[in-house]
């Protein structure tokens, strides 16, 4: 059963409305004062919840991004906290010409990838890629009528032209920096995982991406906290299995 729901965000900006709409106290270093990452957890319903940041860059005075934050954040809110599920939540890019929109928020499907590791050696080149097989929320998405997208990750905000090839290849929908990371060392932990991503620019949009995305952020974390809400409180007191199901999900 699902009583207890870690959601792993990278900046401060997204985490910020869904901490205030949850009334969840501000984050604490409680991974101890010499690293970065801050935790907020209270109670909704029958859930647990864990919001962790992987806090911020003490030298640069900005938060960590990517996939090294990513990895070790999750793996100590998972050592911490024991979650029955683990969402990476966060804005991202997407495709317009499938379907995205800025504003749209997503859940993961199919599996999550990488689309910047490039190793043309036999083995190595599935390896670095991910190919992490996404969980079944395929009735969660349903239930709240929420687009659904194959995630991949890479560790630049632009896209190069290789990037854009090694997504239209996967089939990705959306672009971000830190969902493969996040999923693979919840696999470690054999914890289930999905992820919710809320759109901030279109990466095949004439438009810069940092510029679209530094316009639409407060509107994409506002909707990002509408359905992350949502999601919470459908899956709470409901089993993993059930999130493929939307029969078990509407009563």
């Amino acid at each position: 059963m699902i009583n207890h729901i870690c959601i792993i965000f990278a900046m401060g900006a997204e985490a910020e409305p869904a901490i205030s709409k949850l009334s969840l106290p501000e984050p604490q270093a409680v991974f101890g004062d010499h690293l970065p990452m801050r935790a907020s957890t209270g109670q909704r319903g029958s859930a647990q919840l864990s919001i962790v940041l992987f806090g911020t860059d003490d030298r640069h005075s900005v938060d960590h991004i990517g996939t090294e934050a990513a990895s070790l954040t999750t793996h100590l809110a998972v050592e911490r906290f024991k979650p029955n599920l683990v969402i990476s939540a966060g804005t991202a890019g997407g495709f317009a010409s499938r379907g995205a929109a800025i504003g749209d928020v997503y859940l993961a499907c199919d599996r999550f990838v990488y689309h910047d590791r490039r190793v043309n050696i036999p083995g190595f080149d599935r390896s670095t890629q991910g190919q992490y097989p996404a969980m079944n929320v395929t009735g969660l998405a349903e239930a709240l009528q929420l687009k659904q997208g194959l995630i991949s990750t890479g560790s630049a905000l632009d896209m190069h032209d290789e990037d854009a090839q090694a997504m239209h290849d996967q089939g990705a929908t959306i672009k971000e920096m830190e969902a493969a990371a996040v999923r693979w060392v919840a696999g470690l932990h054999n914890t289930p995982m999905t992820a919710l991503k809320a759109v901030t620019d279109l990466v095949d949009s004439p438009h810069p991406a940092h510029e679209q995305f530094l316009k639409n952020l407060a509107q994409a974390s506002h909707n990002l906290t509408h359905e992350l809400v949502r999601v919470i409180d459908t899956c709470a007191g409901k089993f993993i299995e059930d999130l493929a199901n939307r029969s078990a999900l509407v009563d």
